[in-house]
């Protein structure tokens, strides 16, 4: 497509060190997509449960901790029990969150509680972008498959936007 760069109607030169490649989808060969939880959760991607408070996101997503740490989650992993993390800054670890996965059936022994640590080593929030590399590190170091962050909001760096997609993706992109 030319666009006019003067009266004579001739394209503007290129600019920059930028060029666009033109990809045929012909050339491209598809993958198919394992699934965690079958057609529900993806393998590899980040997905999102959202809902107003009180619906039983947290229980739910409890049963799919239960569900993994034991290989019976209906996915491409069904037999292979999986390690999990779990980001929480709402709920008490002790009050609340372990006796709902202990409801839930969860093998404990799987399951891990993510904290960041300061330089002074005391507690903190993870916070995300900051911490994802982080937080990719840890799923490497336990091979843990299923990562919960409960909720969102909580782990975002107070200078991200949650209500602007951008800022969201800002966020989650470096640990997808």
């Amino acid at each position: 497509v030319a666009l006019c760069n003067c009266a004579t109607c001739e394209p503007a030169p290129p600019t920059g060190t930028r060029s666009l490649d033109l990809v045929s989808a012909a050339s491209i060969n598809p993958r198919p997509v394992r699934w965690l939880l079958d057609r529900l959760i993806p393998l590899g991607s980040v997905t999102l449960l959202a809902g107003r408070e009180g619906l039983g996101k947290s229980t739910l997503w409890a049963y799919w901790v239960a569900a993994a740490t034991h290989g019976t989650l209906d996915g491409h992993l069904y037999g292979t029990p999986t390690d999990v993390l779990v980001i929480a800054n709402e709920d008490a670890v002790d009050y609340t969150l372990v006796p709902r996965l202990m409801a839930a059936g969860a093998n404990l022994d799987r399951v891990r509680f993510v904290e960041a640590v300061t330089a002074d080593g005391n507690g903190s929030t993870v916070v995300l972008p900051l911490d994802a590399q982080r937080v990719q590190d840890a799923v490497a170091q336990t091979g843990a498959r299923l990562v919960i962050v409960d909720p969102l909001v909580s782990v975002l760096d107070g200078s991200l936007d949650s209500h602007k997609d951008h800022s969201i993706r800002q966020a989650l992109d470096p640990i997808n």
